[in-house]
């Protein structure tokens, strides 16, 4: 849609615009409560209640399935996520991905500590990939990996500004 100075603008270019911009479905969720993730193990993260910063066409529920976007619309999305870790020496790896239908969709970011590292600090990775979903049964979720030199389970970080988050936001319709 082009609109020259003086030209008539249409109410289907109107429709066209609102849909595209009021009316598109995004979500974005704030990880309210740690969680505890086992080592090395591919973990869904749970995003409960005060979790919804937003959620414009209910995708997301706070009290069942917490872990997951559901779109309600066929279509292309974008997703980006972001897992943080708590502080913990023995961290040496840690991973982010996002998920559909419960299996990891490429990208998986990675990042891995020399064996000298001893540093006691927080860390998190982002990860961003356009997926499509059926507008029914499809849905999208946010994985964290970590993996210590004495495997034990780690925390996710919560209550600042590095906090694990996921975002959903539709692009266009099949």
């Amino acid at each position: 849609m082009s609109v020259l100075a003086g030209a008539k603008f249409l109410i289907g270019d109107w429709l066209g615009l609102k849909a595209a911009t009021i009316e598109k479905p995004i979500v974005k969720l704030i990880q309210q409560s740690a969680q505890s993730v086992p080592s090395d193990t591919d973990t869904e993260i749970l995003f409960g209640p005060g979790s919804e910063d937003t959620d414009t066409h209910g995708y997301h529920d706070t009290s069942t399935l917490t872990h997951r976007i559901t779109p309600q619309l066929a279509g292309y999305y974008r997703l980006t996520g972001v897992v943080f870790w708590g502080s913990d020496t023995d961290l040496i790896s840690w991973y982010s991905a996002i998920a559909k239908n419960g299996s990891v969709q490429a990208p998986r970011v990675r990042d891995v500590l020399p064996a000298t590292a001893t540093a006691n600090l927080t860390r998190g990775l982002q990860v961003s990939t356009i997926l499509q979903a059926n507008g029914t049964s499809d849905y999208f979720s946010l994985v964290g990996r970590q993996l210590q030199n004495t495997p034990g389970a780690l925390n996710t970080l919560v209550g600042s500004s590095l906090v694990s988050c996921l975002e959903c936001e539709f692009l266009r319709p099949l």
